[in-house]
Protein backbone atom coordinates (compact mmCIF):
# COMPACT_ATOMS: atom_id res chain seq x y z
CA UNK A 1 0.00 0.00 0.00
CA UNK A 2 1.16 3.52 -0.76
CA UNK A 3 1.56 6.20 1.47
CA UNK A 4 -1.17 8.10 -0.71
CA UNK A 5 -3.58 5.13 -0.10
CA UNK A 6 -2.77 5.46 3.57
CA UNK A 7 -3.26 8.78 4.00
CA UNK A 8 -6.58 8.25 2.27
CA UNK A 9 -7.77 5.66 4.53
CA UNK A 10 -6.73 7.39 7.49
CA UNK A 11 -8.52 10.71 6.59
CA UNK A 12 -11.41 8.76 5.81
CA UNK A 13 -11.52 7.63 9.46
CA UNK A 14 -10.47 10.86 10.93
CA UNK A 15 -13.64 12.36 8.69
CA UNK A 16 -16.00 9.97 10.14
CA UNK A 17 -15.28 9.77 13.66
CA UNK A 18 -15.86 13.63 13.43
CA UNK A 19 -19.20 12.75 11.28
CA UNK A 20 -20.42 10.49 14.49
CA UNK A 21 -19.27 12.65 17.20
CA UNK A 22 -21.75 15.55 15.09
CA UNK A 23 -24.29 14.01 14.59
CA UNK A 24 -24.65 12.69 18.48
CA UNK A 25 -23.98 16.01 19.05
CA UNK A 26 -26.65 17.33 16.31
CA UNK A 27 -28.98 14.61 17.92
CA UNK A 28 -28.90 16.03 21.45
CA UNK A 29 -29.84 19.30 20.16
CA UNK A 30 -32.94 17.96 19.44
CA UNK A 31 -33.92 18.39 22.81
CA UNK A 32 -31.95 21.13 24.39
CA UNK A 33 -28.29 22.86 23.10
CA UNK A 34 -25.54 22.71 25.64
CA UNK A 35 -21.95 23.92 25.98
CA UNK A 36 -21.64 20.12 25.76
CA UNK A 37 -23.62 19.01 22.76
CA UNK A 38 -21.95 22.07 20.99
CA UNK A 39 -18.61 20.78 21.60
CA UNK A 40 -19.30 17.86 20.16
CA UNK A 41 -20.57 19.28 17.14
CA UNK A 42 -17.82 21.83 17.33
CA UNK A 43 -14.87 18.87 17.70
CA UNK A 44 -17.19 16.97 15.08
CA UNK A 45 -16.77 19.71 12.54
CA UNK A 46 -13.37 19.83 13.19
CA UNK A 47 -12.18 16.21 12.43
CA UNK A 48 -14.20 16.35 9.50
CA UNK A 49 -12.24 19.28 8.12
CA UNK A 50 -8.62 17.25 9.34
CA UNK A 51 -9.97 14.35 7.44
CA UNK A 52 -10.82 15.86 4.16
CA UNK A 53 -7.40 18.04 4.05
CA UNK A 54 -5.77 14.55 5.03
CA UNK A 55 -7.30 12.90 1.76
CA UNK A 56 -6.76 16.19 -0.24
CA UNK A 57 -3.35 15.48 0.74
CA UNK A 58 -3.70 12.06 -0.82
CA UNK A 59 -5.64 12.83 -4.18
CA UNK A 60 -5.46 14.82 -7.23
CA UNK A 61 -7.24 16.56 -9.86
CA UNK A 62 -10.82 17.00 -9.06
CA UNK A 63 -10.60 14.48 -6.50
CA UNK A 64 -8.68 16.74 -4.44
CA UNK A 65 -10.28 20.02 -4.93
CA UNK A 66 -13.62 18.14 -3.65
CA UNK A 67 -11.48 17.35 -0.48
CA UNK A 68 -10.49 20.60 0.13
CA UNK A 69 -13.59 22.16 -0.50
CA UNK A 70 -15.07 19.33 1.90
CA UNK A 71 -12.28 20.78 4.62
CA UNK A 72 -12.80 24.26 4.27
CA UNK A 73 -16.46 23.05 4.53
CA UNK A 74 -16.34 21.30 7.81
CA UNK A 75 -13.84 23.71 9.52
CA UNK A 76 -16.25 26.83 8.61
CA UNK A 77 -19.04 24.62 9.88
CA UNK A 78 -17.27 23.91 13.45
CA UNK A 79 -16.45 28.24 13.39
CA UNK A 80 -19.99 28.58 13.21
CA UNK A 81 -20.95 26.32 16.27
CA UNK A 82 -18.23 28.29 17.50
CA UNK A 83 -19.74 31.72 17.37
CA UNK A 84 -23.08 29.82 18.56
CA UNK A 85 -21.18 29.06 21.82
CA UNK A 86 -20.51 32.97 22.29
CA UNK A 87 -23.95 33.61 22.19
CA UNK A 88 -24.32 35.09 18.54
CA UNK A 89 -26.55 32.69 16.73
CA UNK A 90 -27.29 34.28 13.69
CA UNK A 91 -24.04 35.24 12.72
CA UNK A 92 -23.14 31.22 13.89
CA UNK A 93 -25.85 29.65 11.67
CA UNK A 94 -25.48 31.79 8.45
CA UNK A 95 -21.60 30.43 8.68
CA UNK A 96 -22.98 26.83 9.41
CA UNK A 97 -25.17 27.19 6.78
CA UNK A 98 -22.13 28.21 4.38
CA UNK A 99 -19.86 25.58 5.95
CA UNK A 100 -22.20 22.67 5.04
CA UNK A 101 -23.21 23.86 1.68
CA UNK A 102 -19.51 23.59 1.15
CA UNK A 103 -19.49 20.53 2.52
CA UNK A 104 -21.95 18.82 -0.21
CA UNK A 105 -20.40 20.58 -2.79
CA UNK A 106 -16.97 18.83 -2.01
CA UNK A 107 -19.45 15.87 -1.54
CA UNK A 108 -20.66 15.95 -5.10
CA UNK A 109 -17.15 16.89 -6.89
CA UNK A 110 -15.65 13.90 -5.02
CA UNK A 111 -18.34 11.83 -7.59
CA UNK A 112 -16.70 13.47 -10.94
CA UNK A 113 -13.90 11.21 -10.95
CA UNK A 114 -15.25 8.10 -8.96
CA UNK A 115 -15.23 4.99 -10.83
CA UNK A 116 -16.35 2.78 -8.01
CA UNK A 117 -20.20 2.34 -7.24
CA UNK A 118 -20.06 2.13 -3.80
CA UNK A 119 -17.97 5.48 -3.10
CA UNK A 120 -20.53 7.06 -5.52
CA UNK A 121 -23.22 5.91 -3.14
CA UNK A 122 -21.01 6.78 0.17
CA UNK A 123 -20.17 10.47 -1.89
CA UNK A 124 -24.11 10.94 -2.32
CA UNK A 125 -25.10 10.34 1.11
CA UNK A 126 -22.44 12.90 2.96
CA UNK A 127 -23.77 15.46 0.33
CA UNK A 128 -27.62 14.61 1.19
CA UNK A 129 -26.53 15.06 4.55
CA UNK A 130 -24.21 18.38 4.52
CA UNK A 131 -27.45 19.43 2.46
CA UNK A 132 -29.92 18.55 4.84
CA UNK A 133 -27.63 19.95 7.60
CA UNK A 134 -27.42 23.28 5.91
CA UNK A 135 -31.20 23.49 5.50
CA UNK A 136 -31.83 22.60 8.72
CA UNK A 137 -29.68 25.98 9.98
CA UNK A 138 -31.28 27.57 7.50
CA UNK A 139 -35.14 26.50 8.86
CA UNK A 140 -33.42 27.82 13.18
CA UNK A 141 -32.26 31.04 11.05
CA UNK A 142 -36.68 31.87 10.84
CA UNK A 143 -37.12 31.21 14.18
CA UNK A 144 -37.89 27.10 14.16
CA UNK A 145 -35.09 25.39 16.41
CA UNK A 146 -36.79 22.03 16.10
CA UNK A 147 -37.68 21.98 13.07
CA UNK A 148 -34.20 22.90 12.25
CA UNK A 149 -32.31 20.73 14.64
CA UNK A 150 -34.27 17.85 13.46
CA UNK A 151 -33.14 18.33 9.72
CA UNK A 152 -29.77 18.66 10.86
CA UNK A 153 -29.40 15.80 12.96
CA UNK A 154 -31.00 13.90 10.36
CA UNK A 155 -28.50 15.38 8.10
CA UNK A 156 -25.61 14.49 10.48
CA UNK A 157 -26.86 10.66 10.35
CA UNK A 158 -26.63 10.85 6.70
CA UNK A 159 -23.22 11.86 6.73
CA UNK A 160 -22.08 9.46 9.20
CA UNK A 161 -23.14 6.22 7.51
CA UNK A 162 -21.45 7.71 4.11
CA UNK A 163 -18.29 8.66 6.08
CA UNK A 164 -18.38 5.19 7.75
CA UNK A 165 -18.95 3.27 4.39
CA UNK A 166 -16.11 4.93 2.95
CA UNK A 167 -13.62 4.48 5.53
CA UNK A 168 -14.82 0.60 5.71
CA UNK A 169 -14.56 0.22 1.65
CA UNK A 170 -11.30 1.49 1.63
CA UNK A 171 -10.26 -0.20 4.84
CA UNK A 172 -12.06 -3.88 2.39
CA UNK A 173 -10.02 -2.51 -0.20
CA UNK A 174 -6.61 -1.93 1.75
CA UNK A 175 -6.75 -5.88 3.22
CA UNK A 176 -7.46 -7.49 -0.45
CA UNK A 177 -4.67 -5.71 -1.82
CA UNK A 178 -2.46 -6.83 1.68
CA UNK A 179 -3.60 -10.66 0.92
CA UNK A 180 -2.73 -10.51 -2.92
CA UNK A 181 0.51 -9.05 -2.37
CA UNK A 182 1.33 -11.57 0.08
CA UNK A 183 0.37 -14.49 -2.20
Amino acid sequence: MTTHQELRLIGSWVEATGQWLAAIGATDQIRVTTQANQALVIIGESLQSVGNALQGIASSGISQTAAYIGAVGAGGSAVGAAIQLTGNQEEGLQTVVVGDAMQAIGASLSNVEETEAFLILTNLLQMIGATLESLGASVQLRSNQTTGAVIGAIGSWFQAAGGTGQAVYLKKQEQLAWSFHHL
